[in-house]
C-alpha cells in the first residue's frame, strides 16, 4: 500500500467535518431566527415549502440555508454579537467586578460595561487594562459598603 493513500483519507474525512459543522451553524442560526421571531412551526414549515419546494432544513443545500438565513434578515431578524471573552489577565479581575454587581442586584454584565464607559470612556468591560478594573473593583466596593450589599460568595 502506498503512504499517499492512506493519508487522503483522514483529509477527506477532516473536509467533510468542517462542511457539516458549516452546516451545523447556518442550521442553528435558522432554528435561533424561528425563536427570535417567534414564528410559529407552521409558518416555517410554510416558508420552506414555497421557496424551496421542501417540508425540512435538513434536505436544504447550504446556499440554501444561507438564503434562508437572509429571508429571516428581511423579516426583520438580526443576529446578537458574541461578548467577547476577557483576556487572559484580567479574567479574575472581570469576574470578581461581575460578581459585585451580581452582590448589588445589578444587571451582568450590562452595568459593569455602563460602569467602564461612564469612567473610562470604553465600551465593553473587557476592553479595560488592569488599572481601569483595579478602579471599577474598587468603586464597586464602596458601593457595596453604602449598600450594605455582601461582599463574599457566602453572604450571596
Amino acid at each position: 500500500m502506498i503512504s499517499g493513500q492512506t493519508a487522503a483519507k483522514p483529509v477527506a474525512q477532516a473536509k467533510a467535518k468542517s462542511k457539516a459543522s458549516g452546516r451545523q451553524a447556518l442550521s442553528a442560526k435558522i432554528h435561533i431566527a424561528i425563536k427570535d421571531l417567534n414564528m410559529p412551526d407552521e409558518a416555517y414549515r410554510d416558508i420552506l415549502q414555497a421557496r424551496f419546494g421542501v417540508a425540512s432544513s435538513a434536505r436544504l443545500s447550504v446556499a440554501q440555508l444561507q438564503e434562508l438565513i437572509r429571508h429571516f434578515e428581511s423579516l426583520g431578524w438580526a443576529p446578537k454579537k458574541k461578548r467577547p471573552a476577557p483576556r487572559a489577565g484580567i479574567e479574575k479581575l472581570c469576574k470578581r467586578i461581575w460578581a459585585q454587581c451580581y452582590s448589588l442586584s445589578r444587571p451582568v454584565p450590562a452595568y459593569a460595561d455602563a460602569l467602564a464607559k461612564r469612567m473610562f470612556g470604553v465600551e465593553r468591560l473587557t476592553w479595560c487594562d488592569a488599572g481601569q478594573l483595579l478602579a471599577i473593583t474598587t468603586a464597586l466596593g464602596l458601593q457595596q459598603a453604602r449598600e450594605d450589599a455582601p461582599t463574599d460568595a457566602a453572604g450571596m
